[in-house]
C-alpha cells in the first residue's frame, strides 16, 4: 500500500500504536483477572512486564500534536 505523503505514514504508524496500546491494557486485565483467580506468582513478573511494555508504548505513541517520537 503506497503512501502518497509523510502524514499519511505518520497517522499509519499512529494507528498501529493505538492498536498496540490497547492490546496491551487488555492483556493486563486479563492477566491481573487469571492472578486474582489464581494467585500465582510468575502472573506477577508477566503483570509488570506487559506493565513496562504498555508504558514504552504510550511514550512513544504520544498523542502530542500526532506525531510519532522514537
Amino acid at each position: 500500500m503506497p503512501f502518497s505523503s509523510k502524514d499519511e505514514i505518520l497517522e499509519a504508524i499512529h494507528l498501529v500504536g493505538l492498536k498496540t496500546i490497547l492490546l496491551y491494557l487488555v492483556m493486563w486485565i486479563l492477566m491481573f483477572a487469571v492472578f486474582l483467580y489464581e494467585g500465582d506468582f510468575i502472573l506477577v513478573l508477566f503483570l509488570v512486564v506487559n506493565l513496562i511494555l504498555f508504558i514504552a508504548a504510550l511514550v512513544i505513541h504520544s498523542p502530542r500534536l500526532g506525531e510519532v517520537r522514537w
